[in-house]
């Protein structure tokens, strides 16, 4: 009976995980660099700007709850409040991206920036509207 029934678990568990593997053969097939797999390059680079948005709507939440106005200046050590204190950012004890260059964290109504390391490292292009407020200004 004992072996029956295991018999019966382990059909049905081989039946239930054949279509992922042959679906997950089937896209590792179809999956190219311009299908949606990302370079390390690509990741870093996502990743990058999850942080600094990170970084950016703790600003506002900062400024919502405290009333400041633009222009005011937030310290790190009030800022990291407002971050999960578990996560990368919430750990540092100054403001830098993955690559370990300095984040500018600017005044309430300015975006924080990358510095002009991080920015050529990761090779954005600084006129992509996504990241234009995120670089740094050239002198």
């Amino acid at each position: 009976m004992k072996t029956s029934r295991r018999l019966v678990v382990a059909l049905f568990l081989a039946v239930m995980l054949l279509p992922v593997g042959a679906h997950a053969e089937e896209a590792g097939r179809k999956a190219g660099p311009s299908q949606g797999v990302l370079s390390d390059l690509e990741s870093v680079r996502e990743q990058v700007l999850y942080e600094i948005r990170i970084l950016e709507a703790a600003k506002d939440q900062f400024a919502l709850d405290k009333k400041a106005a633009p222009g005011t200046a937030i310290p790190w050590d009030r800022l990291k409040r407002y971050l999960k204190p578990t996560s990368r950012l919430g750990l540092l004890e100054t403001p830098v991206d993955l690559l370990g260059h300095p984040i500018e964290l600017g005044n309430i109504g300015a975006a924080p920036l990358l510095s002009k390391q991080t920015v050529a490292a990761l090779k954005v292009d600084s006129g992509d509207p996504v990241w234009t407020r995120y670089c740094a200004k050239a002198e």
